[in-house]
């Protein structure tokens, strides 16, 4: 429990974790650190299956969806789960987002379709 803690607190809060474990008393601690589920031993092929598809089902949910965003020099690559809003004024379209705000030059209609 103590390194699941770790993991969460000092390197990754959402690193998914299964516990295997023989004693169902156990597994319930699990729960404290946001393990996704538990698996008791002796571990039947097709509970361990469930699991490790439960998982790749919860991964496949943080799918991240980029906008490429024409800026003065280049591009940006911007994760639209980043973006708060974004704004039309005139042939600018002013991005509020997690990692600061910034204009992009272009009508709105043209970045509603990508």
């Amino acid at each position: 429990m103590e390194t699941a803690r770790r993991i969460r607190r000092e390197l990754d809060s959402d690193v998914l974790l299964i516990f295997i474990t023989n004693m169902a008393q156990h597994a319930i601690k699990g729960y404290a650190v946001g393990a996704l589920d538990y698996v008791l031993k002796p571990v039947p092929y097709f509970a361990f299956s469930q699991q490790l598809q439960k998982a790749v089902n919860q991964l496949a949910k943080r799918t991240r969806h980029y906008l490429a965003v024409p800026v003065d020099g280049g591009m940006r690559r911007l994760d639209a789960a980043a973006i708060y809003y974004v704004e039309s004024e005139g042939h600018r379209d002013p991005f509020y987002t997690e990692d600061g705000d910034f204009s992009a030059p272009g009508a709105l209609k043209a970045l509603e379709e990508s």
